[in-house]
């Protein structure tokens, strides 16, 4: 995303900017101190967020890319467990409109990763009969989603995609063609 949205971006800037200052300090209790101070009772839940989605990435050796759809190391357990976790996150601060926002903007990466990977995801669910915690609709979850993300001022993805028509046009493909056409569509301006 652009405009401070995705992905933990306020932590990771603020992490980067102590450690910066002092390399010595410890990152894991600098992200501790952070999600505790900016999104309250929602923190441990955005913390175990993290390690989750850290864990899962360690298990299936892949090369992390910015340009990258690949994003099988994010099974459907572990989406349906980040489902929970950010279910649980936003009812600690549901009283609290500030850090309920801040939780709604983190949730809006997880969204997008259910509307990526929902034919594989739906696929695995009938397969194995686990349940499917991601949305009813991918056509309707993408429209929520563009809306979103357009109301909170993101025009686009990445850094030539522009948004609605960007994202629409990726989620039409077949997931196992995305890479492939990832950067003509990336750099298709509108």
């Amino acid at each position: 995303f652009t405009n401070g949205i995705g992905d933990f971006e306020e932590m990771r800037s603020w992490v980067t900017g102590k450690l910066l200052w002092n390399p010595e300090l410890d990152q894991d209790l600098l992200r501790a101190e952070f999600l505790q101070g900016f999104y309250g009772a929602a923190g441990p839940y955005l913390g175990q967020f993290i390690n989750l989605v850290q864990t899962s990435f360690d298990k299936h050796p892949q090369m992390l890319s910015i340009y990258s759809f690949d994003y099988t190391y994010l099974t459907l357990d572990v989406m349906n467990q980040l489902t929970g976790l950010v279910a649980q996150a936003s009812d600690a601060v549901k009283g609290d409109p500030l850090l309920s926002d801040r939780v709604a903007r983190e949730k809006l990466s997880l969204d997008l990763t259910w509307i990526f990977r929902y034919d594989s995801l739906k696929a695995e669910a009938g397969r194995t009969g686990q349940p499917f915690l991601g949305p009813a609709d991918k056509v309707l979850a993408t429209d929520d989603f563009t809306r979103a993300v357009t109301a909170l001022g993101v025009t686009h993805y990445g850094e030539w995609m522009i948004y609605p028509e960007g994202i629409k046009r990726i989620v039409s493909l077949p997931e196992g063609e995305r890479k492939a056409n990832f950067k003509a569509l990336l750099h298709t301006r509108q």
